[in-house]
């Protein structure tokens, strides 16, 4: 399979038009459909449906998009290591981080490992832990930090820590109480939470079956800022770890209440199950899991307590 058809197609799939990505590649359009139509012959495949509104991934299409990430990276990690001759590491690192978390561990973790590494370039893809789990499973990361994913074949989990969860609103938007606030009580409450399968609609939606409840989201937003922004604002309450308050410069603007009884989300490293995994990959869970370590111990993760 020739590798540079395999880069155009990528470029294709990623724009969703043959006339932008002609243009990002700088080679032109017929000489990109051109590469594309010999690789569609090569494989016996339509990879990618034309019409007026672009181009969109056919079946075929997207289980080779999903493997091309990860044939692509190792390709110019092997050239990146002959060309350079030495034991150095060298290439590409893809991470995902939900805000929270890469609030906290992006600033240590990126300073130690690129100290140590410094040839590697390093993309972190920020989301919500589930939207990160799916980017992993088809390959479009090395490795992520999720909290409670889903088990899945192809993939390995690392329990980290555990985060305390709290509801938070405008001052008066939690009721007139102090302390814990019941579960049975934060389902009447205006919540705005993201939409099923993340991790912190999951944890809601299990204890209020435990209870008998039913939840019932006044918004659901899957985008943290937004969320912060919509608290702010005064029109719903939400679920949020210190962590995560602290990336949306909430902290001293809202009152924070714990749940009844104390909820955890857990933290983990996911990370691909491969025969041969990636030098660099396991080079970077590693440097992750000692700082982790140091700031759970040394109370640098705030909320945080060590996992089950």
């Amino acid at each position: 399979m020739d590798l540079r058809a395999l880069r155009y197609f990528r470029t294709v799939a990623e724009c969703g038009s043959f006339s932008r990505a002609s243009e990002m590649l700088r080679i032109s359009q017929p000489a990109v459909s051109r590469t594309i139509r010999e690789l569609e012959a090569e494989l016996g495949k339509e990879l990618l449906e034309r019409g007026r509104d672009g181009a969109r991934l056919t079946e075929a299409g997207r289980i080779l998009f999903e493997h091309s990430a990860q044939l692509l990276r190792q390709v110019e990690q092997a050239a990146s290591d002959v060309r350079r001759g030495s034991a150095a590491l060298t290439g590409r690192l893809t991470i995902g981080m939900p805000p929270g978390v890469g609030h906290l561990l992006a600033p240590p973790l990126l300073a130690r490992f690129s100290a140590a590494h410094e040839q590697v370039e390093v993309k972190i893809v920020g989301g919500f832990s589930s939207q990160l789990h799916d980017l992993l499973a088809r390959r479009q990361l090395d490795l992520a930090f999720a909290h409670d994913p889903l088990p899945q074949r192809g993939l390995r989990v690392t329990p980290l820590l555990r985060e305390e969860v709290f509801v938070v609103g405008l001052p008066g938007s939690l009721g007139d109480g102090i302390g814990e606030l019941p579960s049975a009580e934060i389902v009447k409450l205006p919540l705005i939470l993201p939409s099923r399968p993340n991790a912190s609609r999951r944890l809601l939606d299990a204890w209020a079956a435990r209870e008998g409840l039913w939840v019932d989201a006044r918004y659901e937003v899957d985008d943290h800022v937004i969320t912060s922004g919509l608290v702010r604002r005064g029109l719903g309450v939400s679920l949020m770890t210190r962590a995560t308050l602290a990336a949306g410069m909430l902290a001293g603007e809202i009152d924070i209440r714990p749940i009844a009884p104390r909820a955890y989300w857990p933290l983990a490293l996911v990370e691909l199950d491969l025969p041969s995994p990636s030098t660099i990959a396991t080079e970077f869970a590693r440097i992750a899991l000692g700082i982790i370590r140091e700031m759970t111990e040394q109370g640098g993760w705030p909320g945080a307590i060590g996992p089950e």
